[in-house]
């Protein structure tokens, strides 16, 4: 083979095998009244992507941003007099060849008005925008309030959408930096409706034990803390000096 032929067959090789990745992003000035009395609740957010394949394909690929706004509104259901505002949007368009992948991330600040200003929505309203199965897997839902664990310390975060091997959730890092993150299941904590999982594990959320923990070689040792998260594989616990996660088949006894 020559010397040109190669070069062309490794260079297409390299480009079909090279990424890259593109961000844009918008953020609103706010709506309200400099004279409007409001306090900020919260942070919402809203997460879509679509994956294609040479062009092609993309499940409402056409009402991506529409998709991102209503998973906004069920990430964080607004109660009468509360609003969004401050929004941000960020995409992220990476390529992979011959794939591509579109995500858009919408983040807004919860605020609440004063009772002088009554906001609502109505049944019909609500349904349509928010019309959507809610997807779960291994006992984790989307849209949920869950934990992660990092570097001895649990960050509050919340389940935005659920993968076929992981779960894409929104936090806040050890850096205090807004993240949209891919993590494993196992790498997740539930800290709310646990009955069905507290009752297969037989721990409950706040209990406080001295677990006896077996090692890979047959010997044990023994942790005491508090369970401050759950998940189908391991429990999330709080000692004394920090957070450490501990996996199910690896307690002996605990008392």
């Amino acid at each position: 083979m020559t010397t040109v032929p190669r070069i062309i067959i490794f260079g297409s090789l390299f480009f079909l095998l090279s990424s890259c990745a593109f961000h844009s992003g918008m953020i609103s000035s706010s709506q309200l009244s400099s004279k409007t009395f409001y306090q900020y609740e919260g942070i919402s957010v809203g997460y879509a992507k679509a994956t294609y394949f040479l062009g092609i394909g993309g499940l409402r690929k056409d009402a991506l941003l529409n998709d991102a706004k209503r998973n906004l509104y069920l990430s964080y259901p607004l109660k009468p007099n509360q609003v969004f505002d401050n929004l941000t949007l960020d995409t992220k368009s990476t390529y992979i060849l011959p794939f591509s992948k579109v995500e858009m991330i919408l983040v807004a600040d919860v605020v609440e008005l004063d009772s002088g200003h009554q906001i609502s929505m109505r049944d019909g309203y609500r349904k349509v925008l928010t019309q959507s199965a809610t997807s779960s897997k291994d006992y984790l839902f989307n849209y949920e309030p869950v934990l992660l664990l990092e570097n001895g310390k649990a960050y509050r975060g919340r389940v935005v959408s659920i993968n076929r091997g992981n779960a894409t959730v929104f936090y806040v890092n050890s850096e205090g930096l807004i993240r949209v993150g891919n993590k494993r299941y196992n790498d997740v904590y539930k800290i709310s409706n646990l009955e069905s999982l507290q009752t297969k594990i037989g721990v409950e959320l706040g209990e406080e034990w001295n677990f006896s923990l077996l090692r890979s070689n047959k010997s044990s040792y023994n942790l005491r803390g508090k369970v401050i998260g759950i998940n189908s594989a391991r429990l999330l616990i709080e000692t004394q000096a920090e957070v450490q996660s501990i996996r199910l088949d690896e307690i002996g006894s605990k008392n």
